[in-house]
């Protein structure tokens, strides 16, 4: 996969496999709104579609989830994960999100599986 270039506000990167058309993206974000990972998945899914949670927080908790989604030919993945330190008690979201044409998916899905479980916090919180 091919690294895009880091994105002006220096939060993420999007891989890119131009074979297959599969593109993953991983970023994080401030936890401005104190919600949890669920409810900050489900504003990155259109209302109305049928949604997969694949898994849902080892704790059974909203605070790790994997969500799947078609719309039209495209798959989409998104796992978001909110991470709380003693740093940063209100905690911040890292994602990963992962899109392709459902025709490439037996190519696809082994690398996106890859990117989503590896989604780990390597910080110690927001400064």
């Amino acid at each position: 996969m091919k690294s895009m270039p880091e994105p002006a506000n220096g939060d993420g990167r999007q891989f890119v496999d131009k074979q297959n058309k599969l593109k993953i993206t991983g970023s994080g974000i401030n936890n401005v709104l104190e919600e949890t990972a669920y409810d900050s998945a489900m504003r990155l899914v259109p209302k109305g579609t049928k949604t997969d949670t694949l898994a849902q927080g080892k704790d059974g908790t909203a605070n790790d989830i994997t969500l799947r989604w078609t719309e039209g030919r495209t798959a989409k993945w998104y796992r978001v994960m909110l991470i709380q330190t003693k740093d940063d008690p209100d905690g911040h979201f890292i994602s990963v999100y992962a899109e392709y044409p459902k025709v490439n998916a037996k190519k696809c899905e082994a690398d996106v599986l890859t990117a989503i479980k590896s989604l780990k916090s390597t910080g110690k919180g927001i400064n």
